[in-house]
């Protein structure tokens, strides 16, 4: 089913840094950025409260891409991420704010989501990233990938993202290696340690799964 994907994000530890508005806003135009040149994104991101911002994304095969993008960029603020497949209802004229110009099912379930996991952290689950899709059998897929990506990205250091990041932009170990006056096989070791290599291939076979899925 070709139906629309919303991401509603809420910024957990926001209170933790007095200059948050300015880390939010510098983490927002860089992904904004990015994903307006990728394609990746139908609207721009809006902010809807201090510590709250949404987006409408441009196909379901985004939502790997779009998820690592968002956990790179406002690292150290922590994002719980609530995820909703289905339909959206556009306003007759379109603006930016993509709170003003869309609504329906997809927000509806972003937000049942992200209401979700503040429940279950007072259970057993902890995950910070969960998904209300409108095909059940899609929605296990994607949360039990979900929350181990969640597991990985909280094991993951300051200095090892600090590596990643590099290596996002360089491309190259390398070349990595000699932007930060380090040995490639410190950069090599870092890149394992932090489990990149699994993340990425995770992300790949998810945005493959998405894609697959996805009407023309």
């Amino acid at each position: 089913m070709n139906a629309h994907v919303a991401i509603i994000a809420d910024v957990v530890n926001s209170r933790e840094f007095a200059d948050f508005a300015a880390r939010r806003d510098r983490a927002l135009q860089a992904v904004q950025q990015q994903h307006g040149s990728q394609a990746l994104t139908a609207s721009d991101y809006a902010i809807t409260a201090w510590d709250e911002f949404q987006v409408l994304l441009a196909g379901q095969a985004a939502l790997p891409q779009v998820m690592w993008d968002l956990q790179r960029e406002f690292y150290p603020l922590r994002l719980r991420l609530g995820i909703g497949c289905g339909e959206v209802q556009w306003a007759r004229r379109q603006r930016d704010a993509v709170n003003e110009a869309a609504s329906g099912e997809a927000f509806f379930l972003a937000r049942e989501a992200l209401d979700a996991i503040s429940d279950q952290a007072r259970g057993g689950s902890r995950s910070e990233i969960l998904v209300r899709w409108n095909e059940p059998d899609l929605q296990h897929a994607i949360n039990a990938c979900a929350r181990l990506l969640d597991v990985l990205l909280a094991g993951i250091t300051a200095g090892q993202w600090q590596v990643i990041n590099a290596y996002e932009q360089l491309g190259r170990q390398d070349a990595v290696a000699a932007a930060m006056e380090k040995t490639p096989s410190t950069i090599s070791r870092t890149l394992r340690s932090a489990n990149y290599w699994e993340i990425k291939a995770s992300l790949d076979d998810l945005q493959q799964l998405l894609a697959s899925r996805t009407l023309p």
